[in-house]
Formats: C-alpha cells, sequence, structure tokens
C-alpha cells in the first residue's frame, strides 16, 4: 500500500511537471515519491533474507533509493523554499554520493563489518 500511495503520488507531480516544465518542486517531489516506492521492495527482501548475505546484499542496495530520497529532498528544498546555500546542498549530496559508492564497494556494507548470522523472530504467532 504505501508503495501504490507513492506512486499515485509520482504520478500527479510527475504529470504536473510535465504540464510545466518549469515547476521544479514537482519533478523533485516525483523523485521523492518513486524512491520511496521502492523502500517497501527492500524491506521485504530484507525481511525475507535467508542469510546473512543475502540480507547483507539487500542492505547494500537500499542505500540507492535513499540516496535519491535524499536528492529529492534537497532539490525540493532548493527550489520550493529557495533556501539555504548552493554550494551546502551540493555538498551534502555529494558526501551522501560518496557514501553510497562505498558502500557498493566495502563487504557487507558501510553500517557494519559483518553479518554473522539472522534469526527470525516471529511477530504476532
Amino acid at each position: 500500500m504505501e508503495g501504490a500511495a507513492a506512486l499515485t503520488l509520482a504520478a500527479v507531480h510527475g504529470l504536473a511537471w510535465l504540464l510545466d516544465r518549469r515547476n521544479l518542486p514537482s519533478l523533485a517531489l516525483c523523485v521523492v515519491a518513486i524512491s520511496l516506492a521502492c523502500y517497501p521492495i527492500f524491506d521485504l527482501g530484507l525481511m525475507n533474507a535467508q542469510s546473512a548475505t543475502d540480507y547483507g546484499q539487500w542492505l547494500r542496495w537500499y542505500y540507492v533509493p535513499n540516496f535519491v530520497f535524499y536528492l529529492g529532498c534537497v532539490l525540493f528544498v532548493r527550489s520550493y523554499l529557495g533556501t539555504g546555500r548552493p554550494w551546502l546542498a551540493w555538498t551534502s549530496v555529494g558526501g551522501r554520493f560518496l557514501v553510497v559508492v562505498a558502500n557498493l564497494l566495502i563487504s557487507p556494507n558501510v553500517t557494519w563489518r559483518s553479518i554473522s548470522s539472522l534469526r527470525q523472530v516471529p511477530f504476532l504467532g
């Protein structure tokens, strides 16, 4: 449901941007909504991972839509609110991009050195 709601929001703002290409806040919100629609896919993959290696792979790629979400939020703040310094916005986005690249190069990811095991926890029976 979260993904469907996010895709609906992305369609609305994407159409608003297509009708007026100067409407950058709608483009930014479309990018944010598309990245949010990816989250349930990764959450489901993390939840159903059968091994620590699978979990690490899902978590490694989780950072990509997270970066796109961050980029969309920064673009929205700059375009809609008109606040902040451009150099600060691009420095923060660049730093986040470096984390994503490092995350794809380091195994299992930048958060943990190793994932030794997984344990299934029953929830609501």
